[in-house]
């Protein structure tokens, strides 16, 4: 019994020293977790055949209504909603691109406005029906072919920004054709 005591004892020890030493598990918040799904989930392809363009999107997005010819709604739903919309609209004046970005900057309230050759991007505040809805914004690149313009969008919460932005980088990259 006095050898099992000590043996005991130092058992005893040997485990609070590494409880002790131990770091306590880190907690994600659910900003980190869902950059954590966003950057793991597989990329899935979406293709137009009507007029061909593709969109990459994560698997972890669904169709939110059936897709048409022109437009295309897929969401996610995570304690908060986020939704990508991609739209084809038509241009029959041919509107210069940078006279394109003005106007619809100017009707999405946009903040931040970036002008490239072919396309253009916009960031800012959701508004809907002209109130804004808090705690919402909106990312959105328009590419134009001939007399067509093709968008692709992202909605989402603001303070997960940084938690999809593999899909704002995504919509920064997107061509629209292969």
């Amino acid at each position: 019994m006095r050898i099992l005591l000590p043996f005991v004892i130092l058992l005893i020890l040997t485990g609070s020293i590494f409880t002790i030493n131990k770091p306590f598990a880190q907690f994600k918040t659910p900003q980190e977790a869902l950059k954590e799904i966003m950057e793991e989930a597989p990329s899935k392809t979406y293709h137009n055949d009507f007029y061909g363009y593709n969109l990459n999107y994560p698997e972890v997005f669904q169709y939110d209504t059936a897709p048409t010819d022109s437009f295309l709604r897929l969401a996610y739903h995570n304690h908060e909603r986020f939704v990508i919309e991609c739209e084809v609209l038509t241009d029959r004046e041919m509107t210069p691109i940078k006279k394109m970005m003005e106007q619809t900057g100017t009707k999405l309230h946009a903040q931040q406005y970036t002008l490239l050759t072919d396309s253009f991007t916009l960031t800012g505040p959701l508004f809907e029906n002209g109130e804004p809805i808090a705690g919402y914004s909106y990312h959105c690149k328009y590419v134009r072919k001939q007399k067509l313009w093709f968008t692709y969008t992202l909605y989402y919460p603001t303070a997960y920004k940084d938690s999809v932005s593999s899909i704002l980088f995504s919509i920064d990259q997107w061509k629209a054709f292969a």
